[in-house]
């Protein structure tokens, strides 16, 4: 779990650059929050794909990638 000035960071970061904050997906991501990286090599296109999504939902494009990651393994568990 990050420390709590990890959180205000990021909160502050989130604040500044206008990003919008949905509490469900904030929630089930700092449930999963961990220190482990993963490095895939995607087609630019795709890449490209992913943060325009993302800017459309005013979020990182990254943290859009985790909550994609999560959900799909949520759902894959649940069946």
């Amino acid at each position: 779990m990050p420390s709590s000035n990890k959180l205000k960071r990021l909160r502050e970061h989130a604040k500044e650059r206008g990003y919008k904050i949905d509490e469900e997906l904030t929630e089930r991501i700092r449930s999963a929050y961990s220190d482990a990286k993963i490095n895939i090599r995607v087609p630019v296109e795709l890449k490209n794909e992913l943060v325009a999504a993302a800017n459309k939902r005013n979020i990182p494009y990254q943290r859009y990638i985790k909550s994609i990651l999560i959900e799909a393994v949520t759902k894959d568990k649940a069946s």
